[in-house]
């Protein structure tokens, strides 16, 4: 996912809209691969400073198809979440996981990844009620009744 960032930088000091919308491949999460079933969006503003710095303000919202951790069923899990970041000209020696951008693009891919792994619970639950799997006979509790 990248934006042209040549009109804010244009513009030092003023606020520029943006949106885009990508598909992206799976991530893995502990071990199992989440797919995305839907483009993830991100929109917002971003404003260059006089170093040329860009600052993000923006909003993410994705999709992804996922299995609850209680009885194993598949399920969709959204996500919305704010993104705060700044994206430096130039590289910083003293912080190695600044985001730096070249020739005027902004690549968002590793900002999305960590922020949609950032926002997922520890343990993804299809519903706050599911009663999971029967650990005698395995019988998904939700739906079908188990005398064990």
């Amino acid at each position: 996912m990248k934006w042209n960032a040549r009109e804010v930088l244009e513009q030092q000091g003023t606020l520029c809209s943006f949106s885009l919308s990508e598909e992206f491949a799976p991530i893995e999460v502990g071990g199992e691969q989440l797919a995305f079933i839907e483009p993830v969006t991100l929109w917002g503003e971003a404003v260059a400073d006089e170093r040329e710095d860009v600052h993000v303000m923006a909003t993410l919202s994705a999709k992804l198809h996922v299995v609850c951790a209680r009885c194993l069923e598949a399920f969709d899990f959204a996500v919305e979440a704010k993104v705060g970041e700044t994206f430096n000209s130039k590289p910083d020696p003293q912080d190695s996981e600044a985001m730096v951008y070249t020739n005027d693009t902004l690549v968002f891919d590793g900002l999305v990844e960590q922020i949609v792994r950032l926002e997922l619970p520890i343990a993804l639950v299809c519903d706050a009620t599911c009663k999971g799997l029967c650990p005698v006979c395995g019988k998904n509790r939700n739906t079908e009744p188990c005398d064990c």
